[in-house]
């Protein structure tokens, strides 16, 4: 109990296999980012003036390459002794050092995880006749990644990578899908929202809660998604409709944004353009995914948490003591920034969305 109430809640830096404990000492503030986009960052500040090693005297610190530098790995952890968890791990990508009159300076260095290889190649290049799956797996291997892929999805007779980075047009087959991208050790995941396995957790608004504001929103509600293209092969018409049973799994007994809609203002249909699908099965899996998208975005939740490790994109959650309509389960979580201040120590603000009121 009393490693619970009482440990030192700030993050501990690891730099190319080394723990630096000044790092810890000299930690002012921290930040972590991720999003079922992919790509986690870090940005980390620090008191840069102090004595040095083998030293008597003051002087800046950080600048000399010695624990800080381009290129370095860097893996950070938080939380209470026998319950830290690493969570980031990633290379170093800028450094900065400020100074401001009467305060003292401060040396900051910025992180990116392994997407930042994707992010910063850009390509052209045609894929032909390969599934999402196949697709992952040859863009993975090229940055020397395994992959783990489970997003059901077409066969495509060509589909064009036009002079985008490799992280944007995983994003945008990730989007088609409604699928999701992260990295983990030397694995990129490309997986749909009921395949990725997060932690569950229950929090009490006033005990595990600071600060939660949660809405129910119909404006981007529709009853029914249409996408329409052309198949020439075929020589015909393609018109694919998707409704509310694409997410019938995630209401329970709840009552939907799509239910809701229709019973307050009628039918509400979108047709999307802006992609033309060459398959029936392209334009069956992009209205679904879409239908998914908007019904999912019905019940959007954000909240200050106190600093809680095991909390990570993909965490299911039960929420309690926030309202009869928005209380209890099924809520999950899409945005996430663990933040290390002195101030306040660890906090974790995050996003959660959930596709039914009670």
């Amino acid at each position: 109990m009393i490693d619970e109430l009482f440990f030192n809640a700030k993050p501990a830096f690891n730099l190319d296999g080394e723990d630096i404990s000044e790092l810890i000492r000299d930690v002012v503030y921290m930040s972590v980012k991720e999003s079922v986009d992919g790509l986690k960052t870090l940005e980390a500040r620090f008191t840069a003036i102090g004595p040095m090693q083998g030293r008597n005297v003051e002087s800046l610190l950080y600048l000399d390459g010695r624990y800080v530098d381009f290129g370095k790995q860097v893996k950070v952890a938080i939380g209470a002794s026998g319950r830290q968890r690493n969570i980031f791990d990633g290379y170093i990508s800028a450094l900065e050092i400020h100074f401001e009159e009467g305060q003292e300076p401060e040396f900051s260095f910025c992180a990116e995880d392994k997407l930042m290889d994707f992010r910063m190649i850009r390509n052209s290049k045609t894929f032909e006749q390969m599934n999402d799956q196949q697709i992952v797996e040859e863009i993975a291997g090229e940055h020397g990644l395994n992959s783990e892929v489970d997003a059901n999805g077409p066969t495509y007779n060509q589909i064009q990578q036009c002079n985008m980075s490799d992280l944007a047009f995983l994003r945008e087959r990730a989007r088609l899908l409604q699928a999701e991208v992260w990295v983990e050790g030397d694995t990129l995941h490309y997986k749909t929202r009921d395949k990725r396995s997060g932690t569950s957790m229950t929090l009490i608004r006033g005990t595990d809660l600071m600060q939660v504001s949660v809405s129910a929103d119909l404006a981007h509600q529709k009853t029914k998604v249409h996408i329409a293209g052309y198949d020439a092969t075929e020589a015909q018409s393609i018109d694919e409709t998707a409704e509310e049973d694409v997410v019938n799994g995630e209401i329970g007994r709840g009552r939907s944004g799509v239910s809701i809609l229709q019973s307050a203002f009628g039918e509400r249909i979108s047709k999307r353009v802006m992609e033309v699908p060459l398959k029936a099965e392209e334009a069956s899996a992009w209205a679904a995914a879409e239908m998914q998208r908007r019904a999912r975005q019905f019940v959007t939740l954000n909240a200050v948490a106190v600093g809680l490790p095991d909390l990570i994109v993909g965490s299911v959650l039960n929420i309690e003591q926030v309202g009869e309509p928005f209380s209890g389960d099924g809520y999950y979580v899409t945005k996430l920034e663990h933040q290390f201040t002195l101030a306040h120590g660890h906090r974790t603000h995050f996003e959660a969305q959930r596709a039914f009121i009670n």
